[in-house]
This record gives structure tokens, C-alpha cells and sequence, in this order.
């Protein structure tokens, strides 16, 4: 799968009625989508913007062959270090050839960079079916960010 999307933009009005639906200015939405992700929520591939976390996949692996596999391939550390690649699908290919599951939930998303461990918070019952709504559009993105800042 590439995760290609369709690439859609937030229709007019898209932030403020999540804004109103959270108690809090359309500013508040704008500005954290500009910080973690430019305020755009697919690439120039209309994929939806993605970070891996190499620190997160090692963790969801556990010790087994699979997490020494992915260390040597650098693609899994123990602690956080910063890995901005301006393309993580290759990475993210490599990384689910290992195991799937891991791989997906090792990853942030969209405009709001929601890790996709947490998809059930935000609406999902799947890392999967969370990176799935990504592709839709930047409204199915905005949405899965919306519940974890209802809290």
C-alpha cells in the first residue's frame, strides 16, 4: 500500500466547526496545525504527511528477532532521536516488511501528526484504519485530533 490519498483541503469553515466543537478559537486549530505540519496535511505525493518514530517501533516490537532485525537496519532505537527525512515512506515500507502493525503505529499522520498507536483515542479501531482516513482528506485528519484535544 502507498497511501496515496486523494489529497483533499479543508473545506471553508472546516477548522471553525471544529473549533466551535472544542469550546476554543479557529486560531487555536490553525496554529497547531501550522506547527506540526506546515499547515498542510498531504505532501506534493498527496500522502498524508508522515513521521516515523524510531524510538516507537522499537518499543511496539519487544524483544524479540524482529526488533534486532529493524536496529540493524537503523530503522528502531530505544530512545527518541531526531529522524526528519522529507520522504519516510521508504522507510515506512521497510519498516512493515519487519511487521505491519508496529510499523503503522510507529507513525504520525496528517495535519495534526497523531501517533497512530493512539488510534483508538482518536476514533479509529486500527493504527490501519487510522493511516486509511488519512488518505481521505485533511477533515478526516482534523477529526482524528479533535477527540485527543477534547481529552
Amino acid at each position: 500500500m502507498s497511501f496515496v490519498g486523494a489529497g483533499r483541503r479543508l473545506a471553508q469553515g472546516g477548522v471553525g466547526e471544529a473549533a466551535r466543537w472544542l469550546g476554543v478559537e479557529s486560531v487555536v486549530l490553525l496554529s497547531f496545525m501550522e506547527v506540526e505540519a506546515a499547515g498542510r496535511g498531504f505532501d506534493g505525493n498527496n500522502r498524508p504527511k508522515m513521521l516515523r518514530e524510531a524510538n516507537i517501533f522499537h518499543r511496539e516490537l519487544g524483544p524479540d528477532a524482529q526488533r534486532d532485525r529493524a536496529i540493524r537496519e537503523g530503522l528502531a532505537t530505544p530512545k527518541w532521536a531526531r529522524n526528519c527525512k522529507s520522504d519516510c515512506s521508504p522507510d515506512l515500507a521497510r519498516m512493515r516488511a519487519i511487521n505491519e502493525t508496529p510499523a503503522l503505529r510507529s507513525c504520525s499522520r496528517g495535519v495534526g501528526q497523531i501517533m497512530c498507536y493512539i488510534a483508538g483515542a482518536a476514533g479509529h479501531p486500527t493504527a490501519l484504519a487510522m493511516a486509511q482516513a488519512a488518505m481521505h482528506g485533511e477533515k478526516e485528519q482534523l477529526w482524528s485530533m479533535v477527540p485527543l484535544m477534547k481529552g
